[in-house]
């Protein structure tokens, strides 16, 4: 199966290295940047989901036509990169196999999707910047300070054009109507988020749930827990579709 790693808003794909060496034991792993991110280039006007989107989706498109035999693809997205996956699936449904989120913020139920869209208020002024910085840091979790460090460093470097406009999106987007959408199978793997498993089956019976909070792996479970990660996502590539 081929599979497609997607990192999240200030992150770089590199951040699925455990996954990517495990799982290319017995898939063809790709792991992409989004756009203004990592090695990928910024899109060239205003940066939405929608143009994000297709930004990935044309990216894909141009390295499946590179290799023979090439099918569609499980994407995989972090936070973000889960957020992007999902409109993928929506928007290209010939592209996408099977849907796995870590920890994106997709919250189901009216409270939690409240609260998501309440920080919108703090993306939009001036200290923007200082919370991206106190969001990503709280995140994280209490575990592995030093790798902490080094990551938000990177989200905090990343240009202002390739992520504030990105964060508010997705803290402003509703994901009900596409998780409901959604006709593949779905993984959702919690960590942090607050993403009800009930409410979500509820939402799309196609979703399953893996919850790892009772290891505080915050917000980066691919990096602070990596096997536990990549066996959920092991697992799903697995199971029948």
């Amino acid at each position: 199966m081929d599979v497609v790693l997607l990192p999240g808003v200030g992150c770089d794909a590199g951040q699925f290295h455990h996954q990517e060496r495990a799982l290319s034991a017995g898939h063809r792993v790709l792991a992409l940047d989004l756009p203004g991110h990592g090695d990928a280039p910024p899109l060239p006007g205003p940066v939405t989901l929608a143009a994000v989107v297709d930004d990935v989706a044309a990216r894909l498109e141009a390295h499946r036509a590179t290799r023979r035999g090439a099918r569609p693809a499980a994407l995989v997205g972090h936070s973000t990169g889960g957020v992007v996956a999902l409109l993928l699936a929506l928007a290209r449904p010939d592209l996408v196999t099977r849907l796995a989120l870590v920890d994106a913020n997709v919250p189901v139920t009216p409270a939690a999707l409240a609260a998501k869209r309440a920080r919108v208020a703090a993306v939009d002024g001036p200290g923007w910047h200082a919370e991206l910085v106190d969001a990503m840091t709280r995140a994280w979790g209490p575990r592995e300070p030093a790798l902490r460090d080094a990551v938000v460093a990177r989200v905090a470097a990343t240009p202002e054009a390739a992520v504030r406009p990105l964060w508010r999106a997705v803290l402003d987007l509703d994901p009900r109507p596409a998780l409901a959408a959604v006709a593949v199978p779905a993984l959702y793997v919690r960590s942090s988020r607050d993403v009800d498993a009930e409410a979500l089956w509820r939402c799309n019976p196609r979703f399953t749930s893996v919850d790892l909070r009772s290891l505080r792996a915050g917000h980066w479970p691919h990096l602070v827990e990596p096997g536990a990660v990549t066996a959920a996502l092991a697992s799903f590539l697995a199971a029948p579709g």
